[in-house]
């Protein structure tokens, strides 16, 4: 393999940090998952489970995200912000979990919330088991 002089690739070999390791092939199609991200209902919450940067990631792997609208606002992360990363807004809660296959939350599910999870669809969350109903 040939390297262009002055390149960082270049440098890399020079000093020996270079691997010449080449990713396998497995035959195995790339899985994506829909995650989805709802505003935080509970009282006083000001959190979101993602950032736009953990957004970008996602959607960077493959992943699909969606956003409920307003999510990020009270950790200061806009709309604008997480769409900019490839995330998609939902404005309607019902939405979001009907198209997700993981939600991401904070805060253990509320009430509604728990009438809007479907039968194998992952949650990723604290959960208060003492506290839930």
């Amino acid at each position: 393999m040939e390297l262009a002089e002055g390149t960082e690739l270049a440098a890399q070999a020079q000093s020996g940090l270079l691997t010449l390791e080449q990713p396998a092939t497995t035959g195995r199609k790339k899985r994506s998952l829909k995650i989805g991200v709802p505003l935080e209902v509970l009282n006083e919450e000001r959190r979101v489970a993602l950032s736009p940067a953990g957004a970008a990631v996602l959607t960077a792997a493959g992943h699909e995200v969606l956003v409920e609208a307003g999510a990020g606002d009270a950790a200061h992360f806009s709309d604008v912000q997480y769409t900019a990363e490839g995330a998609e807004i939902a404005f309607s809660r019902a939405d979001l979990y009907a198209k997700s296959q993981v939600i991401a939350k904070v805060a253990p599910p509320a009430g509604d919330e728990l009438d809007l999870l479907r039968e194998k669809q992952i949650l990723i969350s604290a959960l208060h088991l003492g506290m839930m109903n």
